[in-house]
């Protein structure tokens, strides 16, 4: 079997993002997830790292850190109207989407996969639980050609999930050419929960 631990991700693909109908029953809405699968330009993930010590007889006799917060970052070619009233609660009135400043996004569950090697037979497969996204900086820039190119940028603040009490799961150097993994894939991206099976 090949080493793969030395390969960096080369490329982010197929952003699900599946809505939580109620975190504490651990119920979800697949049906009306949101697929920017061939949008995602990159994706950057940052824990809000807290260390606390803890001191007998004046030195330190434990160190105890906790990541289970952060901020998850997605940058995007675009997101279509109906992308933005599942993410952000924007209401779609006579063929327009309002802002009104009551909107409350709902949390959601964040799945993709980065490319191990050039051909995507090597991946690996990325999950966090509880994610709730906010607008963030939109792009315009107009290029010498006249063509015009727009990015998005969406942040959200991730947490631990009531329901499995997890933060973020990753499954790392799956091989797409085992024919079991393509199970595993598939699973992954449908069930929200679903960490797979043990190897």
């Amino acid at each position: 079997m090949s080493d793969y631990s030395g390969k960096t991700n080369i490329n982010v693909q197929e952003i699900k993002i599946i809505p939580i109908t109620d975190e504490d029953e651990g119920t979800y809405d697949t049906t009306n997830a949101v697929d920017l699968t061939g949008r995602a330009k990159s994706v950057s993930f940052t824990p809000n790292v807290k260390k606390a010590q803890l001191y007998g007889d004046g030195e330190v006799q434990e160190t105890v850190i906790d990541t289970t917060t952060g901020t998850l970052t997605l940058a995007l070619n675009y997101l279509t109207d109906a992308d933005r009233q599942k993410l952000f609660g924007e209401t779609a009135e006579k063929g327009s989407n309002v802002v009104t400043g009551d909107e409350q996004p709902v949390p959601c569950v964040v799945i993709f996969k980065t490319l191990c090697t050039k051909d995507g037979k090597i991946v690996n497969l990325y999950k966090f639980f509880t994610v709730t996204f906010s607008p963030n900086e939109e792009a315009i820039q107009q290029i010498e050609d006249g063509i015009t190119y727009s990015t998005v940028q969406i942040t959200g603040e991730y947490r631990v999930n009531k329901h499995n009490r997890s933060v973020r799961a990753t499954r790392r150097h799956v091989d797409t050419s085992v024919s079991a993994n393509a199970t595993v894939i598939e699973s992954w991206f449908t069930t929200p929960e679903y960490i797979g099976p043990t190897q």
